[in-house]
């Protein structure tokens, strides 16, 4: 996880004592799994840098971002 260390610490330097923040990453899939690198940074986050994983959400997008001329697939 040494690719987010940094900005890791820098959110810490920033933010309050009790502050948080969200991080909106999502692994891609191969082969048809997902990766697990998300995972791995999210329990790096709690054992190896003391911050506390409260969360995941998940929600629905609404809008399909087509144009008006172009169809959805």
């Amino acid at each position: 996880m040494e690719w987010f260390r940094d900005v890791a610490a820098n959110l810490a330097s920033i933010l309050a004592p009790d502050g948080s923040y969200f991080l909106n990453i999502k692994e891609h899939a191969e082969d048809g799994q997902r990766h697990l690198y998300v995972k791995d940074l999210f329990i790096t986050h709690a054992r190896q840098w003391g911050w506390r994983f409260v969360d995941e959400f998940c929600w629905r997008k609404t809008d399909n971002a087509c144009r008006a001329d172009e169809q959805p697939l």
